[in-house]
């Protein structure tokens, strides 16, 4: 299954990136181009990954999350991941690619880290 993914954008400087299928070596390169916009938006502040669809993620995915997590804390602000199935959710807990507060199970928590991120 290929990857798909859907990006919208809020007038806060808040970006969805709905993904669903798998992110692997094949699909990374493709994801890369197509988030490209959000890492090069200097307003950019949060990202909330929504991974209920996503099947798979591999070690150069794991990378690429990396990679944004890292520009919007250089921003002053932050990324959540939302929804991720349970052994999505082992992978990022078991690599420590991400502090555990940022994987909630649902919007609402997501919705209270990203405003908590964005009073600091």
């Amino acid at each position: 299954m290929a990857l798909n993914t859907v990006i919208t954008h809020d007038d806060a400087g808040g970006y969805t990136i709905k993904m669903s299928g798998k992110l692997d070596v094949e699909s990374t390169l493709e994801f890369e181009r197509q988030i490209a916009g959000v890492l090069a938006d200097q307003n950019a502040r949060t990202v909330r990954l929504e991974l209920a669809e996503l099947s798979f993620i591999s070690s150069v995915g794991l990378g690429v999350v990396a990679k944004i997590r890292n520009a919007m804390g250089s921003r002053g602000g932050g990324m959540v991941i939302v929804g991720a199935q349970p052994p999505i959710a082992k992978v990022f807990e078991l690599v420590k690619v991400l502090p555990k507060e940022t994987l909630c199970a649902n919007h609402k928590e997501a919705d209270q880290y990203l405003a908590a991120v964005q009073k600091k």
